[in-house]
């Protein structure tokens, strides 16, 4: 059937080449890759006060929610890990459906609530919670507790979260966290044995699970013994974790860290002067596979680098309006650290398997290749020339569905390292379904 719409001439031209550019506009779109934010707030011992005998009790908290609500909601964050929170009651009927959910139903919530050592019955005013936007993540696995302090009066643990990008079908665990504080020797020593239980668990991760730790770490230099157990090598590098701006060194009251210093939002405290709050990143996230840190994206959020020793609200704020300055100083005495992470979407297809860029790239002795099967199938992988000759077959065999990486040294079929230049890797799974990407060889 048509329609005749009985449209002047230059309407149907005007349709006509508005359509072909909105058209590209969707294409071009599709080929973006598809961006996730990732925030870390710790927001002062919310839903928490302390009686005069040392007891924890519920407070109201009416009067910051707005300003956690204008905060979060400015950053607009996909996954939002919350520390110092006290309580189920607190992260649940409170931040998620008072705060983050207050004009939308967007967010679900990952929470365990952690009880006192001695006194099961008793809140912790330390708990930590992870929101995620539900359209976009699904939770894989249940929440998990990591126990990093164990044999401690005091309970801080680590809450390890599995999420599934629900288009793209990738994994990706976060770790949030909150370590002991504290500038004594004596604290110090508690942050190590925390980083200590955390890198042991993280050793035992498979080697290409996207992962990252974010939270309070209250460390004040990388100096400290736990900054260099997270960062440092190990017999087991799988738990390895990096500063994805790489800004390392004494960060506690150093003008060179100004730009990205977290605590405290108010002068009373001492004003922004600390680095506390972070993102740390996996070796995964950090070579770019699949899954990978958006350049430039690292943001300590309402930090101008004019407020070193100030209040986040003195005077004027370049980074965010006066209303959101003001929000931060009232909301918490730290301020939100998020950062940008993007998955390649070249990669997917959603009838087949997905094949990774190689990492890393260019390379000069090793590289990995990586790629993503639905189910069981036979795999072959084979490094090819420009020419279109075959350099070696790294492997011919079957593989389990999920992710599975393979390695090319450089050498061809007879061991010997080849010249340097542009190659070819190609992934065939099954009979007729191949796949194949460039990479770069550097002697």
């Amino acid at each position: 059937m048509k329609f005749n719409l009985n449209l002047p001439k230059f309407m149907y031209s005007f349709i006509k080449k508005t359509s072909h550019l909105i058209f590209f506009l969707i294409i071009f779109s599709c080929l973006l890759p598809a961006q996730t934010r990732i925030m870390t707030y710790n927001i002062e011992n919310y839903g928490a006060s302390i009686n005069d005998d040392n007891t924890t009790q519920y407070k109201n908290e009416e009067k910051r929610n707005d300003d956690l609500r204008m905060v979060i909601n400015s950053v607009a964050p996909d996954i939002l890990a919350v520390e110092e929170m006290f309580g189920a009651h607190s992260a649940g009927e409170r931040l998620l459906n008072k705060v983050v959910n207050k004009n939308s139903d967007s967010y679900k919530m990952a929470f365990i609530d952690q009880k006192q050592d001695n006194n099961p019955e008793g809140d912790v005013w330390q708990d930590i919670a992870i929101y995620y936007k539900k359209d976009k993540f699904r939770l894989l696995r249940r929440e998990q507790e990591i126990d990093i302090t164990p044999g401690e009066s005091y309970v801080r643990n680590a809450l390890k979260v599995k999420l599934e990008k629900i288009t793209h079908k990738d994994t990706l665990v976060i770790f949030a966290v909150h370590f002991k504080a504290g500038s004594e020797p004596y604290d110090k020593r508690k942050r190590e044995k925390e980083a200590t239980k955390l890198r042991q668990y993280c050793n035992q991760l498979k080697e290409d699970l996207p992962f990252l730790i974010c939270g309070d770490f209250n460390m004040y230099s990388s100096n400290e013994e736990a900054w260099k157990i997270l960062t440092g090598q190990d017999s087991n590098n799988n738990g390895k974790v990096y500063d994805p701006i790489n800004r390392i060194g004494k960060w506690t009251e150093n003008k060179k860290f100004s730009d990205i210093h977290t605590q405290s939002t108010r002068e009373s405290y001492g004003g922004l002067n600390d680095r506390f709050d972070f993102i740390l990143i996996s070796e995964e996230l950090k070579n770019k596979s699949g899954l990978s840190y958006f350049n430039n994206s690292y943001t300590a959020y309402g930090n101008d680098n004019l407020h070193f020793n100030k209040s986040i609200n003195w005077k004027d704020n370049k980074a965010v309006p006066d209303s959101i300055a003001d929000a931060l100083y009232n909301a918490s005495d730290h301020i939100p650290v998020f950062a940008d992470f993007k998955f390649d979407t070249s990669s997917y297809n959603f009838n087949d398997y997905r094949l990774f860029q190689n990492y890393p790239n260019p390379f000069n002795t090793q590289t990995k290749i990586k790629f993503y099967l639905r189910n069981k199938n036979h795999v072959t992988v084979s490094i090819y020339n420009l020419k279109g000759e075959l350099i070696q077959t790294v492997t011919d065999t079957t593989f389990e569905s999920g992710s599975s990486i393979v390695s090319w040294n450089g050498k061809n079929s007879s061991g010997e390292i080849v010249s340097s230049g542009v190659y070819l890797y190609r992934v065939l799974v099954g009979k007729n379904r191949a796949k194949s990407r460039k990479m770069i060889f550097l002697k």
